[in-house]
């Protein structure tokens, strides 16, 4: 006898949200751009501009973001129809190494000089998600990993804000008996840097302490540096860390190994970096995407 489930569980399956990523279009621009109004509003607070002059810039910004890069670039997470998230990546020339701030990478949010069809790399130049979309977040990673193996690119690569740190600097600077506001620059950078190396253990594995450092570590990247500067935001102080995706890391065997039977052990799987390995792999990923259990399980 089969088995039938009840009028309940049929009803709480029905009533979980249902996350679904797919490619911007110009008629998402509006909801986009409240959207990324909402994620960043303190970091908007920051800014001069009125909440309408502020939204028609941003307007002009994701319109000319999309018509350069492409919907395949700036994938949408919808909530039961309706977008929550939004993530933009852009090719470019420029390395990670090279990064100084988010200004320079994207020629001030306008992509007009920092664009290049031809680059190597992909810059994350924008992820904005509403809470109601947090729990689906890893799958707009998946998505543009997926884009960055099937289309090619060497290394995909942002800078991560660092929400804790204002906090941590004026506790620092408190045990000095100082406040935060008469700090000198040296005594900042002191504690910016003794925050970003600082870590936390977690099951047993020495983790990044900030919680954003902490999840993009969790999603494979690898965080190369420590910038001032980087982005407007004072949770962070301005300071960002420069985050890599390696794409080269599927074919070395860092990222791909095989269990062995009966053992606890495994061994580095190392595929041909070839177009039909990415594409393979590339289409993998992108199915994987699209269920929120496996993108849980593939990022770990």
């Amino acid at each position: 006898m089969g088995f039938t489930p009840s009028v309940e569980v049929v009803q709480i399956i029905e009533k979980e949200p249902k996350f679904k990523v797919r490619k911007a279009t110009l008629a998402d621009i509006p909801r986009i751009v409240e959207v990324d109004m909402q994620s960043f509003d303190k970091v908007y607070q920051g800014y001069v501009a009125g909440s309408d002059e502020l939204r028609a810039d941003l307007t002009q910004k994701f319109t000319g973001r999309l018509e350069k890069v492409g919907g395949k670039l700036m994938p949408v997470l919808e909530r039961d129809g309706e977008i929550v998230g939004v993530m933009v990546c852009c090719p470019t020339s420029k390395r990670p190494e090279d990064f100084k701030s988010w200004e320079d990478t994207t020629d001030n949010g306008t992509l007009e000089t920092t664009y290049d069809p031809k680059g190597e790399n992909l810059y994350v130049v924008t992820l904005s998600v509403l809470s109601a979309g947090t729990q689906a977040k890893d799958k707009l990673f998946v998505d543009q990993m997926s884009k960055m193996l099937g289309l090619g690119y060497k290394t995909a690569f942002f800078e991560s804000r660092l929400p804790g740190l204002k906090n941590y600097a004026r506790n620092r600077a408190n045990h000095t008996g100082k406040t935060l506001e008469y700090t000198t620059a040296e005594e900042l950078d002191k504690y910016a840097i003794d925050y970003y190396n600082k870590t936390d253990t977690i099951d047993g594995k020495e983790v990044p302490y900030d919680r954003l450092l902490r999840l993009y570590d969790r999603v494979g990247c690898k965080i190369i540096k420590l910038v001032p500067n980087a982005y407007r935001d004072e949770p962070s102080l301005d300071y960002g860390a420069v985050c890599v995706y390696d794409g080269s890391e599927f074919f070395d065997g860092s990222l791909l190994r095989l269990k062995l039977p009966r053992s606890n052990s495994a061994l580095p799987v190392k595929l041909p970096d070839n177009k039909v390995t990415r594409k393979s792999l590339a289409l993998a990923m992108n199915l994987v995407s699209k269920s929120q259990k496996l993108t849980t399980k593939l990022l770990g």
